[in-house]
């Protein structure tokens, strides 16, 4: 994840609300920073669960963050949900939030096994989630 939020640095100036090229760009380079921007946009459901979990570790609930930021408390809670399920050594890079949630019912050791079949195979959210009720 390191490398894509540099590659995407490297190219570009990034604001809250845009992205603009610090210089001209080969379509080579668009490409790659293209393709970091699709990468970093599935993981932000797993920072802000791996946040809420820390914060409650630390300090208590968080009931004050949907208020504060305007998530909805019931999507914070699905974050957290699937970050505590889902160890981040098991996470599949190549993968999204909703791929993950679809295996947080399904013990670790067939997360990873259902996790890297989805990746190899290129599955959808819904066929990785056919192939957690198949089992």
């Amino acid at each position: 994840m390191a490398n894509e939020l540099v590659l995407v640095d490297n190219y570009c100036t990034v604001t809250k609300t845009s992205l603009s090229f610090k210089r001209d760009v080969s379509k080579e380079e668009w490409q790659k920073v293209f393709d970091a921007c699709r990468h970093i946009e599935g993981c932000i459901q797993f920072w802000i669960g791996d946040l809420l979990k820390y914060r409650e570790q630390r300090w208590g609930m968080y009931d004050d963050i949907a208020e504060e930021t305007g998530i909805e408390k019931r999507t914070l809670k699905e974050y957290k949900y699937v970050s505590d399920k889902i160890k981040p050594s098991l996470r599949n890079d190549n993968l999204g939030f909703y791929h993950h949630k679809a295996v947080v019912s399904i013990p670790p050791e067939k997360q990873k096994e259902i996790l890297r079949q989805a990746s190899e195979n290129k599955w959808t959210v819904r066929e990785t989630r056919e192939a957690v009720k198949a089992i």
